[in-house]
């Protein structure tokens, strides 16, 4: 037996080594709520959760900086060319001759999308001057200012859609966030419960350690007095070992436990422990499933999700009835126009300028197509329906189990 015995405490010793290192590293004392507060600061997920309600707000600023309006220039300055070209001559042949020119070209453009309709209204100036240097000649043309409209009649309106969902959007990634800081808030108490219920079992482990030497101790003096049996000293010896075995274990998981708090946190973990401080019980009062169910249409990113997905599908299918049919499409323009070799002139006198077009775009053979894709749109709407409310229903019943479960755990938690 003794022969069995030493080489097993022997290796146990060694093996212990890097425990008992665990035991001399710096303990960290923490609340639950300063871990609350620093996953609100500290945490990578809140990070995140910041990341995506920026985005979705950047996305909201773009869609409003679309409806305001649009100032650009343009310039082609220089626009130099020396080649040969063909020029067809008053009897139909055609020569080749020599061609030397410069063509430069500046313009403003103001722009204004009109959502009700999906409609433009645009304002332009541009000059342009032609140098001929062939023949030693230069001309300007010019377009003081051109007023007019762009109005798709019949097509589909992007901006009408926008308009209700980009709000939509922001409103749903800002309840989603506050959702999101609620989960973080939630992986928070799970980690710091994991840690409490550790701390705890170690503490135990310590105080079954201490007993254990102490019983190990009387065990000795009382089998040098031949009160008991070689064999019961070793037996009370190996409930030492796993005493202790018990308690370096317990150190370990308390120092994995706190890596993952520091993980959760971003911190770089270098051995510290934490040690938990055991939160005050609170009085929990019992939850009204009906105000509960209330609270979570209220708040939930959900809930706004849905009427998005639906508002989705609807915009969907109206872009594929009305991109597939008859597109009627008006253009006006009232503005000046000059061509003259004095400048002065493309300002001081000039032109009126008159624009009217209605383009007609009639499909007359698409071998089914548009018909397909209306009814594919046409089962995604409806599926999506039928998925929105199926989820509606799952969230709901989630809700009320939910709140059966914790009413349940408060009663549990009073007896």
């Amino acid at each position: 037996m003794k022969k069995t015995i030493l080489p097993i405490i022997s290796l146990f010793f060694l093996l212990s080594c890097p425990l008992f290192l665990i035991a001399q590293m710096p303990v960290e004392e923490m609340s639950l709520t300063e871990l609350l507060q620093a996953s609100r600061e500290k945490a990578i997920a809140k990070k995140e959760a910041v990341l995506d309600l920026k985005t979705a707000e950047l996305n909201f600023a773009i869609y409003r900086a679309d409806l305001k309006p649009q100032i650009n220039g343009r310039a082609n300055l220089p626009n130099y060319s020396k080649t040969f070209s063909e020029i067809t001559q008053p009897d139909g042949t055609i020569l080749f001759q020599s061609i030397r020119n410069n063509n430069s070209a500046v313009g403003l453009q103001l722009t204004k999308a009109f959502s009700p309709t999906g409609g433009t209204v645009f304002m332009t100036s541009s000059l342009q001057r032609f140098d001929d240097f062939e023949n030693k000649e230069f001309n300007y043309n010019g377009n003081p200012i051109r007023i007019g409209f762009f109005q798709p009649l019949l097509s589909f309106n992007p901006l009408k859609w926008d308009k209700q969902m980009e709000p939509l959007k922001l409103k749903e990634a800002e309840k989603k966030y506050a959702a999101d800081v609620e989960a973080i808030h939630n992986d928070a108490v799970n980690l710091f419960a994991e840690l409490l219920v550790i701390h705890q079992e170690l503490k135990i482990a310590i105080a079954n350690e201490k007993g254990n030497e102490t019983l190990y101790q009387h065990a000795q003096e009382k089998f040098k007095l031949g009160k008991i049996s070689k064999r019961d000293l070793m037996r009370l010896q190996l409930e030492l070992i796993s005493a202790q075995k018990d308690r370096k274990q317990g150190e370990q998981l308390q120092l994995i436990a706190s890596s993952r708090i520091y993980s959760f946190l971003g911190k770089v973990h270098d051995g510290q422990r934490i040690s938990p401080t055991v939160p005050v019980p609170k009085a929990m009062n019992v939850l009204d499933g009906d105000l509960a169910m209330n609270k979570a249409i209220e708040n939930h990113h959900n809930w706004i999700a849905y009427s998005r997905r639906r508002m989705e599908a609807d915009r969907n299918l109206e872009q594929v009835k009305k991109d597939g049919g008859v597109n009627l499409d008006l253009q006006a323009s009232f503005g000046w126009v000059r061509s003259s070799k004095n400048l002065a002139d493309i300002y001081g006198n000039p032109q009126q300028e008159q624009f009217a077009q209605l383009q007609l775009n009639v499909p007359l053979v698409d071998w089914g197509k548009q018909k397909n894709q209306m009814a594919l749109a046409k089962a995604q709407k409806d599926f999506t329906e039928q998925q929105v409310e199926r989820e509606q229903l799952l969230y709901e019943t989630e809700v009320r189990q939910l709140v059966d479960q914790i009413n349940y755990l408060t009663e549990e938690l009073k007896l």
